[in-house]
């Protein structure tokens, strides 16, 4: 290459460096695989014909540059299932019974999943109503005196409205900044990271849970731009991880109940059912949370499997309807009406024509553009706010100004709008909005009136999403919306990413039902409004283009939205607007779920491997050295490995004695049990082995080598791995390519595997990180970093 070529992505701004031209092909090709290519920063573009090495080095990430590395911190899941002497004996002792017994046990656990996770929905949803209840009424108290002598300071009411609203979010943000940092978001960015196989630190933990509930409550009562639907997934995710495990390390309860269970095969398993749970319970919505699980956790999926996640879909449903019944007033027990947190309404007269489709189509793409502008923007803010490695302190306080941000644009926003209604107009359809349920306010409107602006920003973001569904198309003026829509997509913007629990799903569905009518308004005026459908319908296809746009689902959305609606002959349009939707949007950027993720450093293994991966051979993905162990080993070289501060490793390669051949992988928390109870080798008598119930008991959360107890007269005795070691495992050649690996390890979720050379001797590894440095951008394929390993990093969780 003679000169310097610049290559700009969405991350970094990269130079070519100027190569010589007389290198060979394979020399080539050794520039950038090198013998030890663990701290080399990117992989180059790959050409059809042969590997060109186009950047070989960093040019300058300074400050906040780590958002670019895989993080050590994060570990993957074993849910490859060990196959050792252990297991083999505790099989030949089970019987048919015990294995109908574990099945029914399976189900039992699916159910109380589901009925708490209903339950759960049901105290955020009450907990929400009656706080925003009382705010709205001492607020519209303060604005409309109901006795006319008294004086109204205008200052006072937004005073009040802005000290409510911040202090509500300094209290959620303070919670997530000081108790659990990662209950703050939606929490569907962690659990996808779980159900891909990455354990996220302290996500399925009961304090997570509390901090999550008690801050969605004081968030959306505060006023911020977000929606309770997104963190209830998370809270099933947390239920289902603990009572599957049948006792609670923060609580201190152990017991025997469901010890089978713990291991991290069967705890993603029901993770992903505690999380259709929450998509269930958000949206009124089984099936839809049946495919959610599915699209995010497709890798591991079964025929009984899928019973069971339904089963728990269901009975969360069931539980929350139930539930909402029993305490709302408006409601007789067992009374459906109310199907989830997010109820859209009735669209049962709503229809659309042939001749629309083209212009559902056009909304797909203006929903498409506007979530790639969403991502980018919030990816910048979120960017800013790695650089400045704010304090716990700075985060709550960032979570009060953001508050009062949006508390003052959405008083300003009332003061500008001039469009009034009469109290008594209450819309003409059931569907519509009753005004005895909203506290309206009047402001800058007559007597006996109420600013229509009052319904998108005064009232909670569900009952602004039900009004942009179910009022008739002449309620919002198009100066109204054009006011709401560009304030707050901008607030939407600012707000995920801060450190208060808080779901997208709902402002991405509002900002979409915004522009939605506009386009109605508009269509209205050009055609006439005869000749068109609902400006329900025109809502609906909005928001399902914002919320696709922006989150990039689209089987499990599409059906979740013709769940809430009950309408199937909106099916057509709203598969046309999704698909299209995300189409546009993945042409400029990711979904704002991996967006964050590849932003935390998480090694998520994407649908598809990266292009030309075929190209890159094991030698060029696996790590080495290979820190590995013979069949009998010594106490002082396991502990030595174990407690090396140069690594971390949590699978080691057992070899013969003799030869070195690879006889199979033992695991770190294996060793550390065996270390732990003293099980020396000793040829002269038999055995003593822990059972798998041993192995299991202390899952999740394994002590240190230094907590094992070992001596300095213990560092000479044997330990025979033998037994503990996993035979049934994957080994690669130095001929597998990155393509084959990537696919090994997505379909059957791996966290190690071998290469070994032609006589079975381990001369690498490779995990899920050494793959998720392969980043695919566009046509080419970049090496990410890895952060260097510090002990402090690593979490036993």
């Amino acid at each position: 290459m003679n000169e310097e070529s610049l290559i700009e992505d969405d991350d970094v701004l990269l130079i070519d460096d100027e190569l010589p031209s007389t290198l060979t092909d394979e020399e080539e090709r050794e520039s950038y695989l090198g013998k030890d290519d663990s701290h080399s920063f990117l992989t180059p573009c790959l050409s059809e014909a042969k590997l060109k090495p186009r950047i070989k080095k960093n040019t300058g990430i300074q400050a906040g540059e780590d958002i670019y590395e895989i993080k050590n911190e994060f570990e993957s899941l074993n849910y490859e299932i060990v196959q050792n002497n252990i297991r083999e004996d505790e099989l030949r002792r089970h019987n048919k019974t015990s294995s109908t017994t574990k099945e029914l046990e399976r189900w039992l656990i699916c159910f109380f999943i589901g009925a708490l996770t209903g339950a759960i929905g049901v105290i955020i949803t009450v907990s929400i109503e009656a706080l925003s209840g009382l705010k709205q009424k001492w607020l519209n108290n303060l604005f409309h005196p109901t006795s006319a002598e008294d004086h109204v300071n205008s200052f006072v009411p937004v005073l009040v409205w802005c000290w409510l609203d911040t202090s509500f979010v300094l209290i959620s943000g303070a919670m997530c900044a000081f108790i659990a940092p990662v209950a703050a978001g939606s929490g569907i960015p962690q659990i996808k990271c779980f159900l891909n196989g990455v354990r996220f630190p302290k996500v399925i933990r009961l304090k997570t849970l509390i901090v999550k509930v008690i801050g969605i409550v004081l968030a959306v009562s505060g006023g911020l731009v977000c929606g309770k639907e997104g963190p209830m997934v998370h809270a099933g995710a947390v239920l289902a991880g603990g009572i599957s495990q049948g006792n609670s390390l923060t609580l201190g309860l152990q017991s025997s109940v469901f010890e089978h269970f713990r291991d991290d095969h069967e705890k993603r398993d029901f993770v992903a059912a505690g999380a259709a749970a929450g998509v269930s319970a958000a949206f009124g919505a089984p099936v839809g949370g049946v495919l959610f699980a599915l699209e995010e956790a497709a890798s591991f999926w079964n025929q009984p499997l899928t019973w069971r996640i339904f089963f728990c879909s269901m009975t969360s449903f069931m539980s929350l309807n139930y539930g909402l019944s029993a305490v709302k007033t408006d409601l007789q027990f067992g009374n459906f009406s109310a199907v989830g947190l997010l109820n859209f309404g009735k669209f049962d007269n709503s229809m659309w024509y042939y001749y629309e489709l083209p212009l559902f189509a056009v909304m797909g793409v203006i929903g498409g553009l506007l979530g790639a502008c969403f991502v980018q923007l919030n990816k910048i803010i979120t960017i800013n706010r790695i650089h400045l490695r704010p304090s716990r302190l700075a985060k709550t306080l960032e979570t009060g100004c953001v508050a009062l941000l949006s508390t003052c644009a959405y008083i300003v926003m009332l003061y500008i709008n001039p469009y009034c209604r009469d109290e008594t107009q209450n819309g003409p359809t059931d569907a519509a909005i009753s005004m005895k349920e909203f506290q309206h306010l009047r402001m800058n409107c007559g007597p006996h009136q109420y600013n229509t602006m009052s319904l998108l920003s005064f009232g909670t973001p569900e009952t602004a999403v039900k009004s942009m569904f179910h009022e008739p198309y002449d309620f919002f003026h198009s100066t109204t919306l054009l006011i709401f829509l560009p304030i707050y997509w901008l607030l939407a913007c600012c707000t995920y990413g801060i450190s208060v629990p808080s779901g997208l799903f709902v402002p991405a569905l509002l900002c979409g039902a915004t522009w939605g009518r506009l386009v109605h308004i508009l269509m209205a005026t050009l055609v006439g409004v005869d000749k068109i459908s609902d400006p329900s319908v025109y809502a609906l296809v909005g928001a399902a283009a914002g919320l696709a746009g922006t989150v990039r689902m689209t089987l499990s959305l599409c059906v979740i939205i013709i769940e809430a609606t009950g309408n199937l002959t909106l099916a057509l349009p709203i598969t046309a607007v999704l698909i299209t939707s995300k189409a546009v949007g993945d042409l400029f950027n990711e979904g704002i779920y991996d967006t964050h993720i590849h932003l935390w450093g998480v090694p998520i293994l994407e649908w598809e491997p990266p292009p030309n991966s075929e190209l890159i051979k094991a030698t060029g993905v696996m790590s080495k050295p290979v820190v590995g162990f013979r069949s009998v080993e010594t106490v002082r070289n396991l502990y030595s490995e174990l407690a090396s501060q140069n690594h971390q490793h949590n699978g080691f390669p057992v070899t013969d004695a003799n030869y070195g051949n690879y006889q199979g992988l033992v695991l770190r928390t294996h060793i550390l049990l065996i270390l732990k109870n003293r099980l020396f080798y000793d040829p002269s008598r038999p055995a003593d082995l822990l059972s798998l119930t041993e192995l299991r008991s202390a899952y999740p959360r394994y002590f240190t080598v230094e907590e094992t107890g070992i001596q300095e007269a213990d560092m000479d005795k044997l330990v025979d791995l033998r037994p503990y070691v996993n035979k049934s495992v994957h080994m690669l050649t130095v001929e597998s390519t990155l393509e084959s690996i990537f696919r090994l390890f997505r379909a059957l979720g791996l966290r190690h595997a071998v290469v070994v050379d032609k006589k079975l001797r381990p001369i690498g590894m490779v995990t899920r990180k050494d793959i998720a440095r392969f980043r695919a951008e566009h046509e080419a394929v970049h090496r990410i970093p890895i952060d260097e390993f510090r002990q402090s990093h690593v979490y036993y969780d």
